[in-house]
Protein backbone atom coordinates (compact mmCIF):
# COMPACT_ATOMS: atom_id res chain seq x y z
CA UNK A 1 0.00 0.00 0.00
CA UNK A 2 1.36 3.35 -1.05
CA UNK A 3 0.33 6.44 0.85
CA UNK A 4 1.40 9.29 -1.40
CA UNK A 5 1.26 12.78 0.04
CA UNK A 6 1.75 15.61 -2.44
CA UNK A 7 2.81 18.83 -0.78
CA UNK A 8 1.74 21.93 -2.71
CA UNK A 9 4.09 24.62 -3.84
CA UNK A 10 3.57 27.65 -1.67
CA UNK A 11 3.48 31.20 -2.94
CA UNK A 12 3.42 34.17 -0.59
CA UNK A 13 2.91 37.69 -1.86
CA UNK A 14 4.03 40.75 0.13
CA UNK A 15 2.99 44.28 -0.81
CA UNK A 16 5.17 46.92 0.85
CA UNK A 17 5.77 50.66 0.64
CA UNK A 18 8.78 52.66 1.77
CA UNK A 19 10.06 56.20 1.29
CA UNK A 20 12.97 57.08 -0.99
CA UNK A 21 16.25 56.57 0.83
CA UNK A 22 14.87 53.80 3.04
CA UNK A 23 15.60 50.07 2.81
CA UNK A 24 13.02 47.28 2.94
CA UNK A 25 14.76 44.66 5.06
CA UNK A 26 12.13 42.19 6.11
CA UNK A 27 11.46 38.57 5.08
CA UNK A 28 15.07 38.12 3.92
CA UNK A 29 14.83 40.99 1.41
CA UNK A 30 17.08 44.05 1.36
CA UNK A 31 15.68 46.27 -1.37
CA UNK A 32 15.53 50.04 -1.86
CA UNK A 33 13.99 50.45 -5.34
CA UNK A 34 10.46 49.95 -6.60
CA UNK A 35 9.93 46.60 -8.27
CA UNK A 36 8.89 42.99 -7.93
CA UNK A 37 11.38 40.68 -6.23
CA UNK A 38 11.32 36.89 -5.94
CA UNK A 39 12.81 34.56 -3.39
CA UNK A 40 12.75 30.82 -4.00
CA UNK A 41 12.73 28.69 -0.88
CA UNK A 42 11.80 25.17 0.12
CA UNK A 43 9.14 24.17 2.59
CA UNK A 44 9.94 21.79 5.42
CA UNK A 45 8.61 19.04 3.16
CA UNK A 46 10.99 19.93 0.34
CA UNK A 47 8.40 21.59 -1.91
CA UNK A 48 9.20 24.78 -3.74
CA UNK A 49 8.08 27.93 -2.03
CA UNK A 50 8.17 31.39 -3.61
CA UNK A 51 7.99 34.69 -1.78
CA UNK A 52 7.07 37.64 -4.03
CA UNK A 53 7.75 41.18 -2.86
CA UNK A 54 5.93 44.01 -4.63
CA UNK A 55 7.79 47.08 -3.40
CA UNK A 56 6.74 50.67 -4.03
CA UNK A 57 9.19 53.45 -3.18
CA UNK A 58 7.47 56.80 -2.66
CA UNK A 59 9.35 60.00 -3.44
CA UNK A 60 10.36 62.63 -0.96
CA UNK A 61 9.95 66.20 -2.10
CA UNK A 62 12.62 68.86 -1.95
CA UNK A 63 10.93 71.61 -3.91
CA UNK A 64 11.61 75.31 -4.18
CA UNK A 65 8.54 77.43 -4.79
CA UNK A 66 8.86 80.83 -6.46
CA UNK A 67 5.71 82.73 -5.47
CA UNK A 68 4.51 86.32 -5.88
CA UNK A 69 1.58 87.77 -3.97
CA UNK A 70 0.18 91.27 -3.52
CA UNK A 71 0.66 93.38 -0.41
CA UNK A 72 -2.00 92.50 2.14
CA UNK A 73 -2.29 88.86 0.98
CA UNK A 74 -0.98 85.74 2.75
CA UNK A 75 0.49 82.63 1.09
CA UNK A 76 -1.03 79.56 2.79
CA UNK A 77 -0.18 76.51 0.67
CA UNK A 78 2.13 73.59 1.58
CA UNK A 79 2.01 74.46 5.29
CA UNK A 80 3.13 78.06 4.89
CA UNK A 81 1.39 81.10 6.38
CA UNK A 82 3.52 84.00 5.16
CA UNK A 83 2.77 87.59 4.16
CA UNK A 84 6.25 89.19 4.02
CA UNK A 85 8.89 88.85 1.30
CA UNK A 86 11.59 86.35 2.21
CA UNK A 87 12.83 82.77 2.03
CA UNK A 88 10.99 80.25 4.22
CA UNK A 89 11.44 76.50 4.80
CA UNK A 90 8.74 74.05 5.81
CA UNK A 91 9.22 70.38 6.62
CA UNK A 92 6.24 68.11 6.36
CA UNK A 93 5.10 64.73 5.19
CA UNK A 94 3.65 63.61 1.91
CA UNK A 95 0.39 61.67 1.82
CA UNK A 96 2.53 58.51 2.13
CA UNK A 97 4.26 59.74 5.29
CA UNK A 98 7.54 60.53 3.56
CA UNK A 99 9.50 63.54 4.78
CA UNK A 100 9.39 66.49 2.42
CA UNK A 101 11.04 69.91 2.47
CA UNK A 102 9.59 72.94 0.73
CA UNK A 103 11.55 76.17 0.32
CA UNK A 104 9.41 79.22 -0.40
CA UNK A 105 10.93 82.25 -2.13
CA UNK A 106 8.14 84.75 -1.52
CA UNK A 107 7.94 88.14 -3.19
CA UNK A 108 5.29 90.56 -1.97
CA UNK A 109 4.47 93.08 -4.68
CA UNK A 110 3.31 96.52 -3.55
CA UNK A 111 -0.05 98.06 -4.08
CA UNK A 112 -0.25 101.80 -4.56
CA UNK A 113 -2.69 104.25 -3.06
CA UNK A 114 -2.19 107.50 -4.91
CA UNK A 115 -3.95 110.67 -3.77
CA UNK A 116 -3.91 113.75 -5.93
CA UNK A 117 -5.87 116.96 -6.39
CA UNK A 118 -6.91 118.91 -9.43
CA UNK A 119 -8.73 122.19 -10.05
CA UNK A 120 -10.68 123.27 -13.10
CA UNK A 121 -13.03 126.11 -13.96
CA UNK A 122 -16.74 125.65 -14.36
CA UNK A 123 -17.45 124.54 -17.91
CA UNK A 124 -14.16 122.68 -18.25
CA UNK A 125 -13.82 118.88 -18.27
CA UNK A 126 -11.28 116.86 -16.27
CA UNK A 127 -10.41 113.46 -17.79
CA UNK A 128 -9.87 110.89 -15.00
CA UNK A 129 -8.80 107.61 -16.61
CA UNK A 130 -11.42 107.93 -19.33
CA UNK A 131 -14.14 109.48 -17.19
CA UNK A 132 -15.08 113.06 -17.97
CA UNK A 133 -15.64 114.96 -14.73
CA UNK A 134 -17.29 118.36 -14.40
CA UNK A 135 -18.43 118.42 -10.74
CA UNK A 136 -16.38 118.91 -7.56
CA UNK A 137 -15.93 115.74 -5.53
CA UNK A 138 -13.72 112.81 -4.59
CA UNK A 139 -13.35 110.16 -7.29
CA UNK A 140 -11.82 106.66 -7.05
CA UNK A 141 -10.36 104.36 -9.66
CA UNK A 142 -8.70 100.99 -9.24
CA UNK A 143 -6.13 99.72 -11.71
CA UNK A 144 -3.80 96.74 -11.73
CA UNK A 145 -0.03 96.98 -11.62
CA UNK A 146 2.13 94.92 -13.98
CA UNK A 147 2.22 92.29 -11.21
CA UNK A 148 -1.60 92.07 -11.04
CA UNK A 149 -1.98 93.95 -7.76
CA UNK A 150 -4.82 96.43 -7.37
CA UNK A 151 -3.79 100.04 -6.94
CA UNK A 152 -6.18 102.82 -5.99
CA UNK A 153 -6.15 106.36 -7.33
CA UNK A 154 -8.07 109.00 -5.39
CA UNK A 155 -8.80 112.35 -7.04
CA UNK A 156 -10.05 115.37 -5.14
CA UNK A 157 -11.48 117.60 -7.86
CA UNK A 158 -12.43 121.20 -7.22
CA UNK A 159 -14.48 123.01 -9.84
CA UNK A 160 -14.25 126.79 -9.40
CA UNK A 161 -17.25 128.79 -10.56
CA UNK A 162 -16.83 131.41 -13.24
CA UNK A 163 -17.22 134.81 -11.69
CA UNK A 164 -19.67 137.11 -13.32
CA UNK A 165 -19.70 140.71 -12.45
CA UNK A 166 -22.65 142.79 -13.41
CA UNK A 167 -22.08 146.48 -13.87
CA UNK A 168 -25.06 148.77 -14.15
CA UNK A 169 -24.06 152.03 -15.73
CA UNK A 170 -26.17 155.17 -15.74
Amino acid sequence: VLNLVVHPNLQTQINAEICFGEMYSENNFTESESGTYYQNLQTIHGADSTVILNLVVHPIYNDTLEVEICEGETYTQYGFNESLSGVYTHQGSSIYGCDSVFVLNLTVNPIYDTLFSAEILEGQIYNFNGRELTVSGTYYDTLQTVNGCDSTFVLNLVVHPNLQTQINAE
